[in-house]
């Protein structure tokens, strides 16, 4: 019974235990009487950004969480169309093809002209200290029938709100599509597509025949379903795309695409769509092609606009004067978390690279800047719109940037996130008598992994990051989805009030089971990574859950958060306070990675 009483116990303990905003008195008045509110005041995020209800949190109502419409749903980036009319009593909401009507002091709503029962009645509230009135209404209800993702975070009284996303499928696996979408125009003319653009690898692939063949491009095309080809036609040119691949035939010739062509079925519709890497394929038939990357619209023309286009590719390299410099007498910097690529030449160069500087056309996407720094040295920093790879090379006068999607670049890539770092302290052993802080043991034990890494080539890490930053959940998983990795690994220290609780446990996401090409899944990779890590620990062998949480929820690639022991724990502590344990542990978990890639090695 008692293990049951814990496991149950884990399920509702999401990393670390948390204080949230109830220790203060919240004075409101509803329903004719002025209450001291008591309970959590909460907060709310519209995908991984903060609303501000700072001054009018929303409350718990009979455990139902209340929230101001306005706030929380219209002013937000929601921008979900809303109204009151004060003589009905009525709130309506609008999303897209999803309308919510309610009315004050009523359980009974509306959904798109159907009546549904709400676990709480909408309440007008004033806030005394805000002096403001606002509508409260049931989160969850609102939420996810106009449309939206919702979760709740008991710990720290926060209530995530997520657009869905595209679920999509191809080759065999779902996904839900978070990353940016992509409008077309064509000679000005909007494109009507019921699927939009998107972006695989860091390439915009688009519907062919809505974007290219049924628009003024007027492409010739034609698809084998039974070989998985298409045939592309326009201007005298002829290419011919096969499904997943990257080679082609372009006039008899064979080119590579950027990214592979896809048959990709949009859930939302039940319909199979043809896309292709628009840009790279518009132009090799003879279009031209802008992309605005504020609007997130892309541009085809018939014929030449006023400026040239520009590549998707940034291009693939750019080339750098040399002047008196060699490669092995500069250094190198991935600044990443950034976007950006730092060279450093030795003294004041900046006369010389200002005048030698590279052109590039499209500085929404890419742009070439040149500093002194504060070591006296030259900085030349590539910067970048979204996270890319790089390498340098050099011939007898220049310097050669070679910049690809990082899966183009690497064959195995590793999204290593450090939990917690910065204002977000984690578990604090001071809790529990000793001087452990989570951020710091996590920190510590990623560190550890990184020296393994960098003696292996083979695998690409990517880290969230490697000293004391605050970086947000949603920073986290944008910076890993942006990569387009292979796999996603968070380090966590645990916690529990019941401090007889011990070892190591791995959860991942109770919404997505996220697959990979390679059919490694987030459930494979806990069950599989579990050995390595409670070896590496030596305590308990604790459970494998599934649990719903912000970065796993929120990942694209196969997910997993590593529990490695407990500072709640007295036996646990000295594991944790032990450097070399620590060294022991961190290596477990990285050959745990590396002979995953064995049994899954990664698709491209």
């Amino acid at each position: 019974m008692k293990k049951l009483i814990t496991i149950l116990l884990l399920l509702v303990m999401i990393c670390t235990p948390a204080t949230v905003n109830a220790a203060s008195v919240l004075k409101i008045r509803y329903s004719g009487k002025t209450v001291n509110y008591k309970d959590t005041r909460l907060k709310a995020t519209y995908n991984g950004e903060n609303i501000n209800l700072s001054k009018n949190p929303g409350i718990l109502m009979d455990k139902n969480g209340m929230v101001p419409f306005m706030d929380v749903f219209v002013n937000s980036a929601m921008k979900v169309k809303g109204s009151y009319n004060s003589k009905t009593k009525k709130i309506t909401l609008k999303n897209g093809k999803n309308t919510v009507v309610m009315k004050l002091g009523s359980k009974t709503a509306t959904v798109n002209g159907k009546s549904k029962k709400m676990p709480a009645a909408p309440v007008q509230v004033q806030y005394i200290s805000s002096g403001r009135t606002k509508i409260l209404v049931p989160s969850r209800f609102v939420a996810e029938n106009l449309g939206f993702l919702y979760s709740w975070y008991s710990k720290t009284g926060t209530i995530a709100i997520e657009n869905k996303g595209l679920l999509i499928e191809y080759g065999g696996n779902q996904y839900n599509y978070k990353g940016s979408t992509v409008e077309f125009f064509v000679d000005e003319e909007q494109v009507a597509s019921e699927i939009p653009g998107i972006l695989i690898g860091g390439y915009t692939l688009a519907p062919v025949r809505e974007v290219l063949a049924d628009s003024v491009l007027g492409v010739d095309y034609s698809y084998d379903e039974a070989d998985k080809t298409l045939v592309l036609s326009a201007n005298g040119n002829t290419m011919k795309l096969t499904i997943g691949k990257k080679e082609a035939v372009l006039n008899g010739g064979n080119i590579t695409l950027p990214a592979a062509p896809l048959a990709i079925l949009y859930k939302e519709n039940n319909q199979t769509y043809i896309m292709v890497p628009v840009e790279y394929v518009t132009q090799k038939l003879g279009f031209y092609y802008e992309y605005d990357g504020t609007a997130k619209s892309a541009s085809l023309y018939t014929k030449k606009p006023g400026k040239e286009p520009s590549a998707e590719e940034l291009p693939n390299e750019i080339h750098i004067s040399k002047g008196i410099n060699t490669l092995s007498g500069i250094t190198q910097l991935d600044d990443y978390v950034n976007r950006q690529y730092i060279l450093t030449v030795p003294g004041n160069q900046v006369p010389f690279y200002t005048s030698n500087i590279p052109d590039i056309m499209d500085s929404s996407r890419a742009s070439c800047e040149v500093s002194l720094n504060n070591q006296g040295n030259t900085d030349i920093r590539i910067r970048t719109n979204i996270i890319r790879g790089f390498k340098v090379t050099e011939t007898d006068s220049e310097f050669v940037i070679t910049i690809k999607a990082p899966k183009d670049m690497y064959s195995k890539i590793v999204f290593l996130d450090a939990g917690h770092g910065g204002s977000a302290k984690g578990a604090q052993g001071s809790n529990y008598g000793n001087n452990l802080i989570e951020k710091d043991v996590t920190l510590s034990i990623v560190k550890k992994m990184k020296e393994a890494a960098d003696k292996n080539n083979d695998i690409k890490v990517y880290y969230s990051r490697l000293d004391d930053a605050t970086v947000t959940n949603s920073e986290r998983t944008k910076m890993a989805n942006e990569i387009d990795g292979d796999i996603f690994v968070s380090v966590h220290i645990n916690a529990s009030t019941d401090t007889s609780a011990k070892g190591s446990l791995i959860m991942y996401s109770s919404k997505y089971d996220q697959t990979a090409g390679s059919g490694l899944s987030s459930s494979k990779m806990a069950y599989f990574l579990k050995p390595y890590l409670s070896n590496a620990v030596g305590s308990d062998d604790r459970a494998m859950l599934r649990g719903n949480i912000e970065v796993l929820n929120s990942s694209a690639m196969p997910a997993v958060l590593l529990e490695v022991a407990f500072l709640s724990n007295e036996e646990d502590v000295k594991i944790l306070q032990d450097d070399t344990r620590l060294t022991v542990i961190a290596e477990g978990i990285y050959q745990g990675i590396k002979d995953l890639f064995v049994k899954y090695p990664p698709t491209r």
